[in-house]
């Protein structure tokens, strides 16, 4: 309190000056050497820039009635995340325990969707494979290099990687955007650089490139399967360089 007051005091006759030391640091954006691909847009950004499943389009209903999408789609991750796929479960109940840790509001009802979403997945193919898989790994964090940008790395959580009965690699990434089944090709599009990505950090850190990358969209129960060629592959390499390079230098614009 008596520092205060003194404080105060000599603001009051101008008597002390404000220190240089304790002004804001300027950003230096050429200085940034962490990079993350959003799961919001599957576009690459700076550290510290949110990661979760957010706001990918809004429900067009009442806006009382719409589930917080950020909320939901990490409410989905982690129940994917602690589901054993080889036995069965009790999903719903798992969805009510974890919905309060997400949502403030709609929690009943974000929990009961979750669920059915969940419990869809648990019934398909890919879901089957997942049964039966030799590795199932959830949440799996990489660091990539980029050796053509300085001192920079790219850095992410890949929802699913799991090695199959016959031994082969696969990077599962699930979505929870509110899309039709017919939507999702132009949309898997937004990701495609992100699971380049994804694929290559596999490959170095495997030694082997995955049997194949997927997306999976909970809401139509719908998946594609993101390929690339090689001239593909030398095109996204550049795309991601050139974003690189945007991040640290705001006033550049992306190569297209």
């Amino acid at each position: 309190d008596k520092l205060l007051e003194k404080t105060n005091d000599l603001i009051a006759h101008k008597a002390s000056a404000v220190a240089t030391s304790v002004e804001p640091v300027p950003v230096d954006h050429a200085a940034r050497t962490r990079f993350s691909f959003s799961r919001l847009s599957g576009s690459l950004q700076p550290a510290n820039t949110l990661e979760d499943e957010s706001v990918e389009t809004a429900l067009e209903e009442n806006e009382s009635t719409i589930i917080d999408p950020l909320g939901f789609g990490t409410l989905i991750h982690e129940v994917l995340e602690r589901i054993d796929f080889s036995a069965p479960q009790d999903v719903g109940g798992l969805c009510q325990f974890l919905a309060p840790r997400h949502l403030a509001d709609q929690v009943e009802q974000a929990a009961a969707e979750a669920g059915s979403l969940v419990q869809q997945f648990l019934a398909s193919d890919r879901a089957a494979q997942l049964a039966e898989a030799q590795v199932v790994q959830r949440e799996v964090e990489f660091l990539l290099p980029w050796d053509e940008a300085e001192n920079a790395y790219l850095h992410g959580f890949i929802d699913c990687l799991y090695r199959d009965a016959d031994g082969r690699w696969h990077v599962l990434d699930y979505k929870s955007n509110q899309v039709s089944a017919g939507g999702v090709p132009a949309l898997a599009e937004q990701y495609h650089l992100q699971m380049y990505v994804y694929a290559l950090a596999c490959e170095r850190a495997l030694g082997v490139a995955p049997a194949e990358s997927v997306l999976y969209f909970l809401r139509p129960q719908a998946e594609f399967t993101c390929s690339f060629s090689e001239n593909q592959k030398r095109h996204l390499h550049d795309q991601v360089t050139a974003a690189i390079q945007c991040q640290r230098h705001p006033l550049l614009q992306p190569t297209a």
